[in-house]
């Protein structure tokens, strides 16, 4: 193989001729193929060692292959593995081989039949690392023995607790960790705290671990509540047993308690609460703690006190009336006052006022005591609404009825409206009216003239709707002067109603000193 030079000698008659054509001949060598392989856990580097090749085929032995010069590959699991580079050119291809061992770190795992227990607790631990894994150092918290280097160790552990379990697996190509935790239950912790009042007990459980409870009060009764309260018919000394139970088995634990006699507890009732005066009240004691003695106390009843167990009392006047009851037994008195619990009624007071205007009437209740309402509007209308409002349709005089009604009867108050309601359609009948002096001092003058009849009516009302004053004139000649003297009025706003025929004037009087 080399580069050789071609000369070309040319001869004629003449002479000769020479031309040297350098490198013209190349003659080549076949490829030396040749690798070396660095390995690095699951990485290989290749670094082509191959002479005169062009190009390059490699097989990886895990059926993956590469056309590069220096190529770096992956293996996915543990093996040797047969390398093959084919070095190519002009000249043909040669191939090299070359086993690489690949060693993966390992995965550790592991399993344990049990997880959670009671005292003693014995574990059986099974290694589940990969199979690449050549050793096993293991490390139990609190357990025995507390290290092991066996593939599947057997531990026991003496103590309750929370512990942490660890398995290192190795080879040499590095190590993994995995963890768990063992929980040991040892049996409950029984204990309780009581605190006694009257003939109740109040227990509070101190217990630990415990997922149930048993007490016996020692009065033959039980209770399964984790903080019962346990009230006893009689005075003594009792002993409290409490069970604390768990799934690894129970503890029993007594106490004495002493229940001492206990103040009464005072409650009452009244037969009724509500009447009409005179109201005769029944009282019944429903008083706890069995009660030696009782002091009453009714304010505005006869009689106002009473040592009776169940007295019997009367309420003369209207009102809103507390009682009071003291019981009283060897080891202490209660004391109860019920505000308000005593209402008498009477007949209810019936007051009521109203405005006017073009015959709309608007009432305003100031009615007390009253449960209910009946209005008599005089026109054969009716209301039973507390404040209605009531249009008459004709003028004229109502006598307007209220009735307040309660549980202890009914009051009635009537009063008398003057209605004047004018059409719109009516024609004037006054051509001209006047009133003076207005304010005035309760004398005034009148002076009108308009369409004749044979007599005006002028009524005077006060500000309740009440007639305070009424007087007849002639009209025959349909003109009128009249001097009118109401000077025993007292100040106040007033209402002179003009009547003639089916005509009704209306005039606002102020009356002042």
């Amino acid at each position: 193989p080399g580069v050789y030079d071609v000369t070309l000698v040319a001869t004629s008659p003449g002479g000769s001729s020479t031309y040297t054509q350098p490198g013209f001949i190349v003659v080549q060598s076949p490829p030396t193929a040749g690798f070396s392989a660095q390995v690095n856990g699951a990485v290989v580097n290749f670094t082509n060692g191959s002479v005169n090749a062009t190009s390059y085929s490699w097989e990886f032995g895990d059926g993956s292959t590469s056309s590069a010069a220096n190529p770096m590959h992956t293996y996915l699991t543990d093996g040797t593995y047969t390398v093959m580079l084919t070095a190519t050119n002009n000249c043909g291809s040669v191939t090299f081989t070359q086993e690489v061992t690949i060693v993966l770190p390992p995965t550790a795992n592991f399993t344990a039949d049990v997880t959670s227990g009671c005292s003693p607790l014995t574990v059986q631990f099974s290694n589940q690392s990969s199979p690449n894994a050549t050793g096993f150092s293991w490390t139990f918290d609190g357990g025995t023995p507390t290290a092991s280097t066996d593939e599947n160790p057997v531990v026991i552990w003496e103590n309750e607790g929370v512990y942490s379990v660890m398995l290192i697996a190795s080879n040499p190509a590095g190590n993994d960790t995995s963890f768990m935790t063992i929980t040991v239950n040892g049996l409950p912790t029984a204990g309780f705290s009581s605190q006694t009042a009257g003939l109740a007990v109040v227990l509070t459980n101190n217990s630990v671990n415990a997922t149930s409870y048993m007490w016996d009060f020692g009065d033959n009764e039980t209770s399964m509540e984790v903080n019962p309260t346990h009230t006893y018919a009689s005075t003594g000394t009792y002993t409290v047993t409490l069970v604390a139970t768990n799934p690894c088995g129970s503890v029993e634990i007594t106490s004495t308690v002493e229940i001492q006699g206990a103040a009464p507890l005072a409650e009452f009732k009244a037969i009724e609460d509500t009447g009409c005066a005179p109201f005769s009240v029944s009282f019944s004691d429903l008083s706890a703690g069995n009660p030696s003695s009782w002091k009453w106390s009714f304010p505005g009843a006869t009689p106002d006190t009473s040592d009776l167990q169940n007295p019997t009392v009367l309420y003369n006047t209207t009102g809103v009336y507390p009682v009071t009851l003291i019981v009283t037994n060897l080891y202490g008195e209660d004391t109860l006052t019920l505000t308000d619990m005593i209402t008498v009624l009477d007949l209810p007071v019936t007051v009521f006022n109203y405005v006017e205007d073009q015959g709309t009437v608007t009432f305003t209740n100031q009615s007390s005591g009253a449960l209910s309402y009946m209005w008599n509007f005089g026109d054969g209308s009716t209301s039973d609404e507390a404040n209605p409002v009531h249009t008459y349709t004709e003028p004229g005089t109502y006598t307007v009825e209220l009735t307040a009604i309660n549980i202890c009867g009914a009051s009635t108050l009537q009063q008398t409206l003057v209605i004047t309601v004018v059409s719109a359609n009516e024609p004037a009948w006054l051509d001209r009216f006047a009133l003076y002096p207005n304010p005035n001092t309760g004398a005034f003058t009148v002076e009108m003239s308009g369409l004749p009849h044979s007599e005006v009516e002028f009524i005077l009302f006060d500000a309740l709707g009440q007639q305070v004053k009424r007087e007849v004139a002639e009209f025959g000649t349909g003109t009128l002067v009249r001097n009118m003297d109401y000077g025993h009025l007292s100040p106040a706003i007033y209402q002179l109603h003009i009547r003639a025929g089916g005509y009704v004037k209306v005039v606002k009087v102020a009356v002042q000193r």
